[in-house]
């Protein structure tokens, strides 16, 4: 059985943190799939508009080997249909996704869901400087 591996992420300017942390939550099953943040919620959460909108971003994604399958966010800010959709075994997050894990444990609760979060580390260059 394939191990389903759930990342979330707006991936706007895609960096070698970006890759960095696609390839550490490929390491943590068989198919990872990506959810990509809406360009609304990116306004949202972040108080500013993403430079690229959200389908290429979603079209980037999609070009990474390694990658199942990507779509975009729910268009409701906090609802996960996306995980009932993709049905992980274990969802990645980033170093910096503090906040979402708490939406996410959340929406578990309330929807008597037991899914595993793990967090990657960050990327650092040579002299120890963080790079994402």
């Amino acid at each position: 059985m394939n191990r389903r591996v759930l990342v979330f992420g707006t991936f706007d300017g895609l960096h070698a943190g970006h890759l960095f942390f696609l390839k550490q939550a490929k390491r943590e099953g068989d198919l990872l799939f990506v959810s990509v943040t809406r360009d609304s919620h990116v306004q949202k959460l972040k108080n500013k508009s993403p430079n690229n909108s959200e389908q290429i971003r979603l079209e980037t994604i999609l070009q990474i080997p390694g990658i199942e399958d990507a779509e975009l966010s729910d268009e409701t800010l906090g609802s996960y249909g996306v995980v009932k959709k993709i049905d992980p075994d274990i969802i990645v997050l980033g170093y910096d996704q503090k906040k979402l894990e708490l939406s996410l444990r959340k929406w578990m609760a309330e929807n008597k869901q037991e899914i595993p979060i793990e967090f990657t580390k960050q990327l650092k260059d040579e002299y120890g400087k963080n790079m994402g």
